[in-house]
């Protein structure tokens, strides 16, 4: 398993992506928000294999947020969906989805 995935990422809004490390197709590391500055960084965990990625984030604070982005490295671009999910609200404020590039820094 290649792990040319590690290093720092950045989104076009300015988010940080941290990955730490790829055992086994399994990846750590940290994703803080450029976007919602309310929410510390947070612990990312996912999977890599060949080029594709998946990466979930959890708030800190329980319930409130969960975000998930699958997607493709090529270019040493990483291009993704995402979903989130918030805590507390009605079915159709609970749930976003969008698009994010992170680029190395």
């Amino acid at each position: 398993m290649s792990t040319n995935i590690i290093g720092q990422w950045k989104n076009q809004y300015g988010s940080q992506l941290s990955i730490d490390s790829v055992d086994q197709g399994r990846i750590t590391g940290s994703f803080k928000s450029a976007v919602d500055k309310s929410i510390p960084a947070s612990p990312v965990f996912g999977l890599y294999t060949g080029n594709l990625i998946i990466i979930n984030v959890a708030s800190s604070k329980e319930g409130e947020k969960i975000a998930s982005w699958t997607g493709v490295l090529q270019d040493n671009r990483i291009e993704t969906l995402w979903h989130v999910a918030i805590g507390g609200k009605g079915m159709w404020e609970a749930m976003l989805t969008g698009a994010d590039t992170f680029t190395r820094v």
